[in-house]
């Protein structure tokens, strides 16, 4: 089964904003526009076609990054 890691723009708790954005830039190697897209609060699929192990990693180093994201299909 394929699994996609998914985000709508939120973050955890107690997460700065502008923190978060520039961990992202970092992790990704994307631009500030880039990055701002990705917190429209629209659906954005940031990884897709991944196993259950690889979703998990994904999922595991996005939310310690401090975003909110969710494992489509759930695990």
């Amino acid at each position: 089964m394929d699994y996609e890691i998914v985000f709508f723009g939120e973050l955890q708790a107690g997460v700065d904003p502008n923190i978060a954005r520039a961990r992202l830039t970092k992790l990704f190697n994307a631009s500030a526009e880039q990055i701002e897209m990705m917190f429209s609060h629209r659906r954005v699929v940031i990884k897709n076609k991944l196993d259950a192990a690889q979703a998990t990693q994904y999922q595991q180093v996005l939310t310690k990054a401090g975003m909110k994201v969710l494992v489509d299909p759930p695990l």
